[in-house]
């Protein structure tokens, strides 16, 4: 089917100087036929979400299929699914991981997270990554962005009002602008990746931090305290980072071997 030809062969890149296209989308229009029950379509002019998919669970569906949470822009592609449910969708198998029995999965390739319990899916979203170079690392020399692969533990669950320390350069500075807002971030690593919510259209944009919408990063942050135990948003205790480590693995897939358009 479509969605495990996507799953296998789609390279999701950021690309430069398209901002108002979905590359995800674009991928997908041009190099598959669509299946019955599948459109490819093209955004008109003047056309807003609630105008253009005016079932809201519907519409919802579209937008995370799509990794799409962004405004439409004429012209841009957009791939319509069956409105069918949502784990019918998923990019990934429906078990698998099950060497533990709370994994929460991340690739970078097909744009998405998953969560498997007990070897079985449980559910799924859209998710982008870091890019693969930006201007604005190393005092604006420029930088490789892409997001940490391997096997981590969560040591911090923050709130809704969790902003970056670090981006943009100089935020937070008298007279600058105000750091990033990072959601409902949760920490995976000592450098500062975790997982919030962000804007996205359909390509890895960040500079590592993984972004999701605003309801799974809501889900994920709230599943990891739950299963460590933690009462209160901040970082682990030293007993609760060792309870992450007992009851729920996170996974960050690799990147395709090509390398992506910066």
């Amino acid at each position: 089917m479509l969605k495990k030809l996507i799953a296998s062969a789609v390279v999701l890149v950021c690309f430069g100087g398209m901002a108002t296209a979905n590359p995800f989308a674009e991928k997908v229009c041009t190099t598959y036929t669509m299946p019955n029950g599948w459109e490819c379509v093209r955004v008109p002019a003047g056309t807003s979400w609630n105008r253009f998919v005016p079932d809201e669970e519907y519409r919802s569906m579209i937008k995370r299929y799509n990794r799409q949470n962004t405004i439409l822009h004429a012209g841009q592609f957009l791939v319509i699914p069956p409105n069918t449910g949502w784990n019918k969708l998923a990019p990934f198998d429906q078990t698998g991981h099950s060497d533990r029995v709370d994994v929460i999965v991340f690739d970078p390739q097909r744009l998405a997270w998953a969560h498997y319990l007990n070897g079985r899916l449980i559910t799924w979203g859209p998710a982008v990554g870091g890019k693969d170079w930006c201007p604005d690392k190393n005092n604006r020399r420029g930088g490789p962005c892409r997001t940490d692969v391997g096997t981590f533990h969560f040591t911090e669950a923050a709130d809704a009002t969790r902003r970056s320390n670090a981006y943009p350069i100089n935020c937070g500075q008298p007279g600058g602008r105000p750091c990033a807002a990072m959601p409902y971030f949760t920490r995976f690593t000592s450098d500062g990746q975790g997982i919030h919510k962000r804007s996205m259209r359909g390509a890895n944009a960040s500079h590592g931090c993984i972004g999701v919408f605003a309801e799974d990063a809501q889900y994920i942050n709230g599943h990891v305290r739950a299963r460590v135990g933690k009462q209160d948003h901040g970082y682990f205790t030293e007993r609760e980072k060792a309870a992450s480590s007992e009851r729920v693995l996170f996974r960050v897939l690799p990147y395709s071997s090509s390398v992506p358009n910066s």
